[in-house]
């Protein structure tokens, strides 16, 4: 549990402050808890780009998108190969509105050998990017990806709020396309996805409202 697990790290980093598995645990306990300043300061400790790159996620989710590009922009200038960061810089591009770019960065990951960890995540970003640019059949086939992703263990997402739900994805697509019944029952299926996840109950109670 991540309020346990928060003890562990700052037993271990009284023992060193600079010891960058114990800064980056509790960063991901402090996210998993939604306090995300706090896990931006662990994060920032940090001296590798392992650290480096959950500094950049820290940043996007408290809206400094700026400093999150930079971040992964400087990673992926030492390593082109970084899926972590290459996902990440595609999630500040789609934030930001550049979702063709966006689009090409999802798509590279999705399609790496060595990314089988954020390959759902990916396809499910390369999904939500496809509905905004008005291609529903693509994004239908990436969500499709997603599920078949998840099925084969890749990761669901980070935090508990963003867990990957292949099925809202289409209940998305199904809203944008007027199919209320299919919209519904693709969200009933959403929450037995992502039942953590503030943003399906949160689209839910847009729709009943």
């Amino acid at each position: 549990l991540p309020t346990e697990a928060l003890h562990d790290f700052d037993a271990a980093i009284s023992r060193d402050p600079r010891y960058g598995p114990a800064l980056v645990g509790k960063g991901d306990a402090l996210s998993c808890l939604g306090d995300h300043s706090e896990a931006l300061k662990s994060y920032s400790k940090g001296a590798n780009d392992e650290a480096r790159l959950r500094t950049a996620h820290a940043q996007l989710r408290l809206g400094k998108l700026t400093e999150a590009r930079g971040n992964a922009e400087s990673i992926l200038s030492r390593d082109p190969t970084n899926m972590g960061a290459t996902h990440l810089r595609g999630c500040v591009l789609y934030t930001e509105g550049d979702l063709e770019t966006a689009r090409g960065a999802f798509e590279t990951v999705s399609a790496a050998a060595d990314a089988h960890a954020l390959r759902a995540q990916a396809c499910y970003n390369l999904g939500l990017t496809c509905l905004r640019l008005g291609q529903h059949d693509a994004a239908l086939a990436a969500f499709d990806a997603c599920a078949k992703s998840l099925q084969q263990g890749s990761g669901t997402g980070p935090t508990p709020d963003e867990t990957v739900s292949p099925s809202f994805g289409r209940a998305l697509v199904a809203y944008a396309a007027g199919d209320d019944a299919m919209m519904r029952d693709h969200l009933g299926r959403a929450r037995r996805e992502a039942p953590r996840s503030a943003y399906v109950e949160m689209f839910s109670g847009v729709l009943a409202s």
